[in-house]
């Protein structure tokens, strides 16, 4: 069953800003049921059960507007829109920067069973500044489940308000004897309870030493949402899960002493004060050393975490997030966070989404919106459906982007649009007009019919060969991940082989375009020579920031994270093939980073 186009359940729809029509990736019309549009009015607040019952809602929300007084008129000319307020966009640096990618949990010391933490960070970013690199990406580094419940991707955080315990610099026990194969793969709940024995008993120590204990009960009170997340995190480890199945007082909100353990309390607000010492000691090493850092803010939160908890009238429920069908991903995804309500946050003044911007803003020089089409419209899939059959919400795009402009200029840090998949030609309007950078990935850009098949970047970009959602160089050029897309069950075979011959015509494109210009030994030359000529074009182009990944340097086939998959491969647990003082002391790593 269908709806006609003036049909008042599809009025109802479009009236909230939802789309009952939108074309997905592939360029199909998609055309939402009334069961669809049923569940998504629901968890925007417009309970109805029945088609039937659109029109009298309609009307509700929009009564008759009164006649103007007989023989009135108007004579005030429309005000022109002001001008759109411009991000901050640095005067006093390079016009182009090159910069180096690693995700920190992949990044060791050696030892085989830790992660990377900020002091890691801070000497990656200056050992890659004294190369010319002068910015360090990474991912998302906020707190996460890395207990009960589990979830290590850096893309669903407890909070997008605080950073995460996993990245402390810690006196640390040594790690268990793992076996070579383990060694491969983060153990993050395993490696965070070795950081937590340590936190119990230095927080227990700071408590009973006078001078500390006030140094933290001052922060206590010049933050109070740190004591909230404090008694959060340690409620949810006496209720051993997600605040969704705690009782009913601590679910709705309510937590109090006998809620949590005093001394679990304790050591998560210690770790908020640690974590604001170390964060500001790390932003004064970056300055001196002339480096900057690129974070990542994710487009959601865990559904169990603390800011749905505190702030769900923010969150819709009943719904998840995700992106329709495309040629990567024919049946559509759901990422399974719970989307932002558009109309409860403007009402509150977009409050937490300033919050979430301001706490992230103020860590990084560079930090980029995950998914910024976000800013315009989500795709919204209702509980019990398939990710096919989602529809499109709107948000209001020109107070958002002005939140973006206004936070940025606040805190002078420089803001990237992941405006990657399917990107309404508004969005990369809106991102113009308010100095955003756009991404420009080479993977998706290479042309092979083309005089030059060779991507160079664009303007007003940051540009990479790929990204931590993508295949790596090495595996791209080999055809390797076509093979591990059909093993997973995301390439159907039947297309495999069409795949590969495309493939196989593009690498031969580049390869002859490049020994044609002398910029590879022949047209037989392996990833080995071409690597380093693709990111000699990239940072010879007009792009403003050039990333690196440091992985693709030494021709990792192994990608950090394959999108929509639950299982099958360790996504964000992968540890690089290299350990810190390997790769700061590789002379054809510092060679290349030198040259570009």
């Amino acid at each position: 069953m269908r709806t006609e186009a003036g049909d008042p359940l599809r009025r109802l729809a479009l009236r909230l800003g939802v789309e009952p029509v939108h074309h997905d990736g592939l360029g199909v019309r998609r055309e939402a049921s009334p069961e669809v549009l049923l569940a998504v009015l629901a968890a925007l607040g417009v309970p109805i059960r029945r088609p039937e019952e659109a029109a009298r809602r309609l009307a509700e929300l929009d009564p008759p507007s009164p006649a103007p007084p007989p023989g009135s008129t108007s004579t005030s000319p429309p005000s022109p829109p002001p001008a759109p307020l411009r991000a901050h966009e640095p005067e006093d640096e390079p016009r182009r920067l090159l910069g180096i990618f690693l995700p920190l949990h992949a990044l060791s010391a050696g030892d085989g069973g830790g992660v990377g933490d900020l002091a890691d960070l801070a000497r990656l970013a200056a050992w890659g500044a004294r190369l010319g690199a002068r910015v360090t990406a990474t991912l998302p580094l906020l707190s996460g489940f890395l207990d009960e419940p589990f979830d290590p991707s850096p893309y669903a955080p407890v909070s997008r308000l605080f950073p995460g315990e996993l990245y402390l610099d810690l006196p640390s026990p040594p790690g268990p004897s793992l076996p070579p194969g383990a060694r491969d793969l983060v153990d993050h709940r395993e490696v965070m309870a070795r950081k937590r024995r340590v936190l119990d008993r230095l927080a227990a120590e700071a408590f009973a030493r006078d001078r500390r204990r006030e140094e933290i009960e001052s922060y206590a009170r010049a933050h109070p949402e740190a004591e909230a997340f404090a008694r959060f995190r340690a409620a949810a480890e006496r209720f051993r899960g997600g605040w969704r199945g705690w009782p009913p007082g601590p679910r709705a909100g309510r937590l109090g002493p006998g809620d949590y353990d005093e001394s679990a309390r304790r050591t998560h607000l210690y770790a908020r004060l640690l974590l604001a010492e170390q964060w500001a000691g790390l932003r004064r090493r970056l300055e001196e050393t002339g480096a900057r850092l690129y974070l990542d803010l994710p487009v959601g939160v865990h559904g169990d975490g603390f800011d749905v908890w505190r702030y769900r009238d923010q969150f819709a429920a009943g719904v998840s997030v995700g992106a329709p069908p495309d040629a990567f991903f024919p049946e559509g995804q759901d990422w399974g966070f719970p989307p932002h309500q558009p109309h409860p946050s403007r009402a509150a003044g977009h409050e937490y989404f300033r919050k979430s911007l301001a706490a992230n803003l103020a860590l990084a020089d560079v930090l980029r919106l995950d998914h910024v089409m976000g800013l315009h419209r989500l795709y919204w899939i209702p509980d019990g459906f398939p990710p096919g059959e989602g529809v499109y919400v709107r948000y209001p795009a020109p107070e958002l982007f002005r939140i973006v402009a206004e936070e940025s200029l606040r805190h002078r840090t420089r803001v990237v649009g992941e405006n990657l998949g399917t990107v309404p030609a508004e969005v990369n309007r809106a991102m113009a007009e308010h100095g955003i950078l756009g991404m420009s990935v080479a993977l998706f850009e290479f042309r092979p019919g083309a005089p030059d098949p060779v991507p160079e970047g664009r303007p007003g970009t940051v540009a990479s060969l790929g990204t931590h959602d993508t295949a790596t160089f090495a595996s791209f050029w080999t055809g390797t991940d076509l093979r591990r897309r059909v093993r997973l069950g995301l390439l159907p075979p039947e297309r495999a082989e069409e795949e590969r011959a495309a493939r196989e015509r593009l690498v031969r494109a580049v390869r002859e375009s490049l020994a044609a210009r002398g910029e590879i030994p022949g047209p037989g030359a392996g990833p080995a020579e071409v690597l380093p000529a693709l990111l000699r074009r990239l940072a010879a182009g007009p792009a403003e920031i050039v990333l690196v990944n440091l992985e693709d340097l030494w021709l990792e086939e192994r990608p950090q994270n394959i999108p929509g998959i639950r299982t099958g491969y360790p996504n964000f647990r992968r540890r690089a093939a290299r350990a810190l003082r390997e790769i700061v002391t590789d002379p054809r790593v510092a060679e290349l980073l030198r040259e570009l």
